[in-house]
């Protein structure tokens, strides 16, 4: 599969393969990437970018339609509701497109968006010690967790360094989602819908002890699960 993301950092997490000796292989090192930026000169984003990047996607879907962008994975959060990134996105979605996004970092009950749309798989975050990253948004929209801290990937400059942040989450799970329809992929012959990859991610996850669902959603997936599900 095909994936594209809307991040810098988190490239390498979704699909990375670091030089020999370096110690570092992404979620799904195989998969080939698309990267759609979103942010101004400044490093800030707004939903007019957003909107325009899930089009590009969308525009090269229909004339890449023998190996498509499958999964989209989105590294970014806004405060409120926007009505273009939600008509972009539910498209996206609509034409088979798995949608990844951090739920925040604002240790809040409430969701960033896109996360907080109902058909965007939510990401939560954990620490090494597998409970709950502090500064991770929670509710009922959380969908699984994945780390969130202490986490050392490649940074730019062709370099590597520590970052924290459900930023650095959701490309674990868009990386989860890859490997997921590439097994989905080579069993049945075709992609699976976005909402059969949430159903097999929550069949691979595992609840984290003593942390609600509003925390965890389903909890941690486990990639060594896929061929037992599929």
């Amino acid at each position: 599969p095909l994936a594209a993301d809307a991040g810098q950092l988190d490239v390498g997490i979704l699909g990375g393969c670091g030089p020999e000796g370096s110690g570092f292989s992404g979620v799904a090192p195989r998969v080939k990437m698309k990267v759609y930026k979103i942010t101004d000169n400044q490093g800030n984003t707004n939903n007019i970018n957003i909107g325009k990047a899930v089009q590009r996607i969308l525009d090269y879907n229909r004339t890449h339609q023998s190996n498509p962008i499958s999964v989209i994975n989105i590294s970014y959060g806004l405060d409120s509701d926007d009505e273009v990134v939600y008509k972009a996105l539910k498209a996206a979605y609509d034409s088979g497109i798995v949608i990844v996004a951090p739920s925040g970092n604002d240790h809040a009950k409430k969701l960033a968006y896109p996360a907080a749309y109902d058909f965007v798989i939510a990401v939560g975050g954990l620490r090494p010690t597998r409970q709950i990253f502090e500064r991770s948004n929670y509710g009922a929209g959380v969908a699984f967790v994945a780390p969130a801290s202490a986490i050392y990937a490649p940074a730019l400059g062709n370099s590597y360094g520590w970052v924290q942040g459900t930023s650095f989450a959701a490309p674990y799970i868009s990386g989860m989602a890859v490997l997921i329809m590439e097994a989905y992929k080579k069993k049945y012959g075709s992609l699976p819908s976005p909402a059969k990859v949430r159903e097999i991610m929550g069949k691979i996850s595992e609840p984290q002890p003593n942390l609600l669902p509003q925390w965890q959603g389903l909890g941690l997936p486990n990639a060594s699960k896929i061929d037992k599900v599929i």
